[in-house]
């Protein structure tokens, strides 16, 4: 490969910010599953349907190999499951609770590339910090997954962009506030660490859905809520939640709220 033009690292900032005018919903990937396969049962079993190779159900597990699932599960032949069979999984639970927000994410093999991308944006002593009191938006690897899609990059491409992962990660911390997810009200504006703001939408008080909606029109659902790290919260989210990076469009978008 040929030596890069100067300042092509900023150039991925502009297309991250910029792919949120044409961001689509979380299916526009198919091929990238953001749902794990259900046991049935006991949540150490996992039904398949369909034949499937064990390296597939590894990735989709988390944190197992294809040897583990070999071992617990001696009548399988190769390394493709037959179909219509339950098999056994280790059990394990990802961590809900940890001294801080980078040991919980640790602990979550479904955060593995947001705990990446975290250290490349040189943002982990911020959430390494066990007195660090905020609220972090968390997206999960399969939604990290699909953003990569959308830029046609692989994951080491995109963490070699230091200041465009600052950027984009400090648009997920909420500034200064611990919010458990009952205190999340409608029309609520979240204020990140980057500026911009994220607003709640709940039909309800109680409603057990929330969605989040950002500065750039993208709506994000909250899947799992209340993660403790350390002094802090996780809510975990479907998307990865891109800011503007037009001031003029944001101080129309403020002006436009002024109004109504």
């Amino acid at each position: 490969m040929g030596r890069r033009p100067a300042g092509w690292r900023h150039g991925l900032l502009l297309a991250l910010l910029a792919l949120a005018a044409c961001t689509a919903a979380a299916n526009r990937h198919p091929e990238i599953n953001c749902y794990p396969p259900s046991g049935q049962g006991n949540p150490c079993e996992m039904f398949i349907k369909k034949k499937m190779w064990l390296g597939k159900v590894a990735e989709q597990y988390g944190a197992v190999t294809i040897a583990d699932i070999l071992e617990l599960n001696p009548e399988l032949e190769g390394n493709t499951t037959p179909q219509n069979v339950t098999i056994q999984l280790p059990c394990q639970r990802p961590a809900t609770r940890g001294d801080t927000v980078m040991a919980l994410l640790k602990g979550r093999p479904e955060m593995s590339i947001l705990v990446r991308v975290v250290q490349a944006a040189g943002l982990e002593p911020l959430l390494a910090d066990p007195n660090f009191g905020g609220t972090l938006l968390a997206p999960s690897n399969c939604y990290w997954k699909h953003l990569l899609a959308d830029l046609d990059v692989t994951e080491a491409m995109l963490l070699q962009q230091g200041q465009a992962l600052n950027t984009l990660l400090l648009y997920h911390i909420v500034k200064d506030r611990v919010i458990p997810s009952k205190d999340l009200s409608n029309g609520l504006e979240l204020e990140t660490l980057l500026g911009q703001s994220i607003e709640v939408k709940r039909r309800r008080p109680r409603a057990r859905r929330i969605l989040l909606h950002t500065s750039t029109d993208q709506t994000a659902r909250l899947v799992q809520r209340d993660l403790v790290g350390g002094k802090a919260l996780v809510h975990v989210v479907t998307e990865v939640l891109l800011p503007l990076r037009d001031p003029a469009q944001l101080a129309a978008k403020a002006a436009k709220r002024r109004r109504r």
